[in-house]
């Protein structure tokens, strides 16, 4: 992904695609202080304890009022996440609270030009789920309150794939791995327009969720944002794409993308 600003990193985007995946592999370590200072024997303050914080534990997949919400979290702390709802954000995680920006994003997935950034605040909770508050007071915007549903929690599912499964294996729809390097397209081809739909006057966006295999082609789809007579044109539109595969440890991986292919009729 572009970055939002210059310390930022992130969201990768495949324009018209906006590629995101996520999940866990072995945990980030981070360091936090511990509670009072130990004295030494001779008297002396020891250095302070540090408790291991195990940051990409919020990588996943979470749900809000039907949009879906990917955020993948790295060593360092940076979070960077992606929302059907047509925005994407990145900032930091430090093992509980995350700060960071929203960006708009238009129908084919690419930042809207000139739109300002919206704070994003919020906290993983014991449950898995995450408050967040987006807005903040004097920025001009309204502050919204959100609850996002962790999926696997939601379905009553309580395992995560793990980072030697998901590189014997693909990972199944709906379940999400950690990446170091998301994918990248390198050949598209563009959909074609079904007659039906162009004569009924029927355009708009669909969004398919692609699996990219090891070798960076398309083994499977799945529609996750329908427009009944284009879905077909969509599917088999990603299915002809070729990727260079996400890597973890510099080991290609599987892995699911969203991907948006738009039908205009202008």
């Amino acid at each position: 992904m572009r970055p939002l600003i210059a310390v930022f990193v992130i969201l990768i985007s495949v324009a018209p695609a906006v590629a995101r995946c996520e999940s866990s592999s072995r945990p980030a370590k981070a360091t936090a202080d511990s509670h009072p200072t130990r004295s030494s024997r001779n008297g002396k303050a020891a250095p302070e304890q540090r408790a291991e914080v195990d940051l990409t534990r919020l990588s996943g997949r979470y749900e809000f009022d039907g949009s879906a919400i990917g955020v993948s979290t790295g060593e360092t702390g940076i979070t960077e996440i992606q929302s059907s709802d047509h925005w994407d954000a990145v900032g930091f995680f430090d093992g509980v609270r995350f700060a960071g920006l929203i960006r708009k994003l238009d129908d084919e997935g690419a930042p809207i030009a000139n739109a300002d950034y919206e704070p994003l605040r919020f906290e993983l909770q014991q449950d898995g789920s995450i408050t967040a508050v987006r807005g903040a007071n004097g920025s001009g915007t309204a502050l919204r309150m959100e609850r996002w549903t962790r999926e696997e929690v939601k379905r009553g599912k309580s395992e995560k794939v793990t980072p030697d499964a998901a590189t014997t294996e693909p990972p199944k729809f709906g379940e999400y791995i950690y990446v170091e390097e998301l994918p990248e397209a390198i050949t598209k081809v563009p959909p074609v327009y079904p007659a039906e739909a162009r004569d009924a006057g029927v355009d708009g966006t669909v969004i398919v969720q692609v699996l990219i295999g090891r070798d960076g082609l398309v083994l499977d789809t799945k529609i996750v944002k329908s427009i009944p007579l284009l879905d077909r044109a969509a599917a088999d539109c990603v299915r002809q794409w070729v990727f260079k595969p996400a890597l973890t440890k510099n080991k290609p991986i599987a892995v699911w993308v969203a991907i948006p292919v738009r039908f205009s009729l202008h």
